[in-house]
């Protein structure tokens, strides 16, 4: 569940000693962004194709909604489309 504007909660928990707690993930980490626009996304879910990571390289991300949008237009329907 997202629980603020600018991050998301993400319950944790640790596996040597089962102390559980809470984790905020930032929708704006710089260093994120820089990844996903060199295209070093190997291993990323639906992130890691080929064609995926040469959108990424051009888009250049730099906020949250950017990889929402090519999450949104990189799928069979739309990429028809344009065919």
């Amino acid at each position: 569940n997202i629980r603020e504007n600018r991050g998301v909660r993400l319950a944790t928990v640790d596996p040597m000693n089962g102390d559980s707690g809470t984790v905020v993930i930032p929708l704006d980490d710089k260093k994120t962004f820089e990844l996903l626009g060199r295209g070093d996304t190997f291993g990323v879910f639906q992130l890691d194709g080929g064609g995926m990571r040469a959108l990424l390289k051009l888009m250049e991300p730099s906020r949250f909604e950017d990889i929402a949008a090519a999450l949104a237009l990189y799928r069979p329907g739309p990429m028809a489309a344009n065919a």
